[in-house]
């Protein structure tokens, strides 16, 4: 299910949100590869991070209460797929160890976050990228 956020007026000043534009389940593989094309991705980092992150715009308490369910609905498997050590678990609710769950945002600034976390670490990470390159953002 896709949420957009809208702009939201509080106390007299707007505050802008990101939208989610899409979740799901990747290879760890997949992520790290993203993460090492400098010329696209502005930074990387752990949860904790992002916070500071200059390249960020928008709201980190989302982000946070987000990053601390984004697991949850998931049972970590050794190997996701139909084998008999997961029979009973429906496959979309399996999670290998070398799978992350995403969220990719757009944020009010143009640019892309993805958000994700794998069980096989004790925090979510996430990476911002350019506009306009990959994941099929609008162009600025």
């Amino acid at each position: 299910m896709l949420s957009l956020l809208a702009s939201i007026v509080l106390w007299g000043q707007v505050a802008t949100a990101q939208s989610e534009i899409r979740h799901g389940v990747l290879p760890l593989t997949r992520l790290s590869d993203w993460e090492s094309q400098t010329d696209i991705t502005l930074s990387t980092g752990t949860l904790a991070e992002l916070e500071v992150d200059p390249n960020f715009e928008g709201d980190f308490r989302l982000i946070y209460d987000t990053a601390t369910q984004i697991l949850e609905g998931y049972q970590v498997v050794e190997r996701a797929g139909y084998f008999p050590e997961n029979a009973g678990i429906p496959r979309d609710q399996q999670l290998a160890r070398a799978q992350a769950v995403y969220r990719f945002y757009l944020l009010p600034n143009s640019n892309g976050l993805i958000l994700y976390r794998s069980p096989s670490e004790n925090t979510a990470r996430y990476m911002i990228r350019k506009p306009g390159v990959g994941f099929l953002l609008p162009q600025p």
